[in-house]
C-alpha cells in the first residue's frame, strides 16, 4: 500500500459537532500532574498541518455557528440598583421558600435512596487511583481547558472468571467513554484489545496486557500515555454483571445473523469445499461458557434474526470473534449491547434500578466514591449516546515476536489526531512529543508506517476520506483480524 496518497484530514462535518459547547462548567478534578518534565505538544504552530503533507491549517477552526472555535466570553455589565421597591419582592420570597422546601424534600429522598441501596453500594470494590501515580502526558494549556469540559472514563471488562477479583486479568473489553459536561452527549470508543502499544516501562505488546500487569492503574496510564488523554477514573465490570443487568431489564433486543449464531454455539466457518458447501471448525461454545459462569442454562432454541435476548445470550453475542470482521466486529457488538442496556435502563422503573444496584454492584470495581456514583446516576436520564467507534482507525495486522498477531496503528500520531477529533471534536489537535516518540518506536518494531494502513479491514477509515462516510462493515470479509 506504499502508493497510497497522503492521508488528509477528514472534513469538519465528519463527526457530529458539539464543539461550540466547550466551557469548563462542571469541571472534574484536574489531571495535569507533572510527568518528570515530559515535553509537551503544541497547537500554536500555524504551518503544521494534521496530515503529513506539510500544508498549513488554513483559517482558524470554526464552530457550528460560524464563529471562532474558542471565543472569549462576553462581559456583561452589572445592572445598577435603582433604589426603588421591587413589587415582585414578596413573590420572589415565596418562590425561594418553595424552592428551599423542594430541595429539602429532594435531599430526604436521596438519603432514603442511599439508605435503601446501601447494601449494593457497600459491595462495590473501591480502588482509588492517585493522579500522581498515573503516566499522564504534559498537555498544553488549551488541551487541558478543552478536556476539562468533558468527563472521560475508562471502562474495562475482564475475562478472568474469578468473581470479585478486579486487581488483574486480561481485559476482554477496553472502552473510552467521553461525556460532554454541557450537552450530556456520550461517545464510546473501543480500543481493540490486540492493539500494539507501549503498556508501560517501554514494553510494547498487546494493550490488554496492561491490566494483567498492573491492574487499573497501569491500564489507565497506558491509555493516557499512548493517546494523550487525561483519564483518572475507571469502572471495571465482571461479565457476570452484564448477564444480571440484562436479565433484570427483561432482556434487550438484538439482531443475530446466522453466522453469529453458529459462532455463539461453538462452530465457525473457515471456507467452502469444492461443491461450495461451508466448512466448519469447532471453537469455544460461548453460550455454554457464559451460562456456566453465570450459573444458568444456555438457550438452544435461538434462531437467526431480531429477538429479545437474555443476559447469557447477549453476552455470548458480544464475545464471539470468529465471524466476518473478527475482533473489530466483536468490539462493535460490545458497544451495541451497551447502547441497548442504556436505552432499556432509561425506561426502567425505580424498583428495577434498585434491584440492579443491589444485585450487580458486587461485580463492579471503580475509582468513584458512592456519592459520586449516586450523583452520576441522578443525571443518567439526560445522557445521550450519539456515536461510537473503534481504535485504531488506520490499522493493519502483523505477527510481532512473542506478542503474536497484533493490530498495528498506522501510524499512532494520525490515529491520536483522529481520536481527539472523534471524542472532543478537536479538528486541529497536535499530539505530544511523547506520542510522536511512541509512534516512531512502533514503526521501528513493526516496519509499518502510515502508508501501510489497510482499508479492507473491518471498521477501517479510508485514508483521505470522510470518516463518517465509511461504513464499519466496509471490506468485512477481506482480511482477518489479529488472533
Amino acid at each position: 500500500m506504499a502508493n497510497q496518497p497522503p492521508r488528509r484530514t477528514p472534513p469538519k462535518g465528519g463527526h457530529p459537532q458539539n464543539g461550540s459547547n466547550r466551557s469548563s462548567n462542571g469541571q472534574r478534578r484536574s489531571s495535569s500532574a507533572q510527568n518528570n518534565g515530559r515535553p509537551s505538544g503544541s497547537r500554536s504552530g500555524s504551518t503544521q498541518g494534521r496530515s503529513g503533507s506539510g500544508q498549513g491549517r488554513g483559517p482558524a477552526p470554526q464552530s457550528r455557528n460560524g464563529q471562532a472555535r474558542r471565543p472569549a466570553p462576553a462581559q456583561t455589565a452589572p445592572k445598577r440598583p435603582t433604589g426603588k421597591k421591587n413589587p415582585a419582592k414578596k413573590k420572589r420570597k415565596k418562590r425561594i421558600t418553595i424552592f428551599v422546601v423542594e430541595m429539602v424534600v429532594l435531599g430526604i429522598l436521596l438519603l432514603l435512596l442511599f439508605g435503601y441501596t446501601k447494601i449494593g453500594f457497600g459491595r462495590i470494590t473501591h480502588e482509588g487511583i492517585k493522579i500522581g501515580d498515573l503516566d499522564i502526558n504534559e498537555l498544553d494549556s488549551e488541551t487541558k481547558e478543552l478536556l476539562n469540559g468533558y468527563t472521560t472514563i475508562a471502562l474495562f471488562g475482564i475475562d478472568n472468571h474469578d468473581a470479585g477479583n478486579f486487581s488483574n486479568g486480561r481485559t476482554d473489553t477496553i472502552i473510552i467513554a467521553c461525556i460532554n459536561n454541557d450537552t450530556k452527549e456520550v461517545r464510546l470508543c473501543s480500543v481493540y484489545r490486540d492493539t500494539y502499544l507501549n503498556i508501560g516501562d517501554g514494553v510494547y505488546t498487546k494493550c490488554n496486557a496492561a491490566y494483567q500487569e498492573g491492574g487499573p492503574q497501569q491500564a489507565i496510564s497506558m491509555l493516557d500515555n499512548n493517546l494523550d488523554l487525561d483519564i483518572t477514573d475507571y469502572i471495571t465490570v465482571d461479565f457476570n454483571a452484564m448477564v444480571d443487568i440484562i436479565d433484570l431489564l427483561n432482556g434487550i433486543t438484538l439482531t443475530i445473523t446466522q453466522e453469529e449464531l453458529e459462532a455463539m454455539c461453538g462452530t465457525h466457518r473457515v471456507g467452502t469445499d469444492e461443491a461450495g458447501n461451508p466448512i466448519y471448525e469447532q471453537s469455544e461454545n460461548y453460550l455454554e461458557t457464559v451460562a456456566e459462569a453465570a450459573g444458568q442454562k444456555p438457550d438452544y432454541n435461538l434462531v437467526a434474526g431480531t429477538q429479545n435476548c437474555s443476559g447469557v445470550t447477549a453476552v455470548a453475542y458480544c464475545r464471539v470473534r470468529y465471524t466476518s470482521g473478527d475482533d473489530y466486529r466483536r468490539s462493535e457488538r460490545q458497544r451495541e449491547v451497551i447502547s441497548q442496556i442504556i436505552a432499556k435502563s432509561k425506561e426502567a422503573d425505580a424498583d428495577t434500578i434498585v434491584k440492579i444496584i443491589n444485585t450487580v454492584f458486587g461485580e463492579i470495581a471503580t475509582s468513584y466514591s458512592n456519592m459520586q456514583l449516586l450523583t452520576m446516576a441522578s443525571q443518567f436520564a439526560s445522557y445521550e449516546l450519539v456515536d461510537s467507534a473503534g481504535f485504531p482507525f488506520y490499522k493493519n495486522t502483523k505477527s510481532v515476536g512473542k506478542s503474536g498477531s497484533c493490530v498495528i496503528p498506522c501510524d499512532l500520531v494520525d490515529n491520536v489526531k483522529h481520536l481527539h477529533e472523534f471524542l472532543y471534536q478537536d479538528t486541529s489537535y497536535t499530539p505530544t512529543d511523547t506520542v510522536e516518540s511512541i509512534s516512531k518506536e512502533i514503526t521501528n518494531k513493526t516496519g509499518y508506517t502510515r502508508d501501510d494502513a489497510d482499508d479492507r479491514l473491518y471498521g477501517s477509515v479510508v485514508p483521505g476520506a470522510d470518516a463518517a462516510a465509511v461504513p464499519e462493515d466496509a471490506g468485512a470479509e477481506a482480511v482477518p483480524a489479529a488472533e
